[in-house]
């Protein structure tokens, strides 16, 4: 998109998108927000397909082997970055749970309440349980030591399916898969497109709708106003642009 012809002062925009990028790497680690990591890999993946040719792949293993080497060096000369106290912790919490069946930590909270939602939900599979009762089921079942009773100190789930399938049932999961997987198939078609603009915008959609696929994971990332406020506004202004590009046939790269 910052090529010539395309945009005017191409190396300040090149810059302030360099800065941008690095300014989310820089937030998302020392956030820890170790759920949006476990997108990176699907995100790379995006982006080689829709960047990669024969033309250039060269230049792209190249720059990938770059980032790599940066990155590791990064992490072995800091052995107190954030990425490896967040590995680090993330392990604890785990063996806690599963080795020694003790809930410690925030990931060892997920997996009390992931259990909770497992245990319930095949109890009301299709509309789903209210939010009184099913506190009040947790608490007869904390009470009766079926769960553990930290299910009862967290908000939610930190599941987004697992959330929906609780409070809404099949009926709401199939409707917020819908939410991403139409629209990715739509962005998916244009990643190899002869429009250079249109590929970047649709390495731009799939991601965004890949990022916050997987935070679901760990995250009820669409339940939050202000979230989900972001994630529709930015996934209709890039299905907007990239159709405008289609529309106005401009030359390809």
């Amino acid at each position: 998109w910052t090529r010539r012809g395309t945009v005017t002062h191409v190396w300040a925009w090149r810059a302030a998108l360099g800065l941008g990028a690095l300014s989310a790497w820089y937030g998302s680690v020392m956030s820890g927000t170790r759920g949006a990591w476990i997108a990176l890999p699907i995100v790379f993946i995006l982006f080689c397909l829709g960047t990669f040719s024969k033309h250039n792949l060269r230049k792209g293993a190249a720059l990938c082997a770059v980032v790599i080497v940066v990155m590791s060096t990064w992490i072995a000369a800091t052995p107190t970055n954030p990425i490896k106290a967040g590995y680090n912790n993330a392990v604890n919490d785990i063996d806690d749970y599963f080795q020694r069946g003790i809930v410690t930590g925030s990931i060892g909270g997920r997996f009390a309440v992931w259990d909770a939602a497992f245990i319930n939900i095949p109890t009301k599979p299709m509309l789903g349980w209210g939010v009184r009762e099913y506190r009040e089921q947790l608490e007869r079942q904390v009470a009766d030591h079926t769960l553990d009773p930290y299910v009862l100190e967290l908000a939610h789930t930190h599941n987004m399916y697992l959330e929906t399938l609780v409070y809404k049932g099949v009926v709401g999961l199939l409707a917020i898969l819908a939410l991403f997987i139409v629209p990715f198939c739509y962005f998916y078609r244009r990643l190899r497109s002869a429009n250079t603009d249109v590929r970047i915008l649709a390495i731009c959609g799939t991601s965004l709708l890949a990022v916050f696929a997987i935070l679901g994971l760990s995250h009820i990332s669409l339940y939050r106003n202000d979230i989900l406020l972001f994630f529709l506004v930015t996934l209709m202004t890039l299905w907007g642009c990239m159709r405008a590009q289609e529309s106005s046939g401009s030359p390809s790269a």
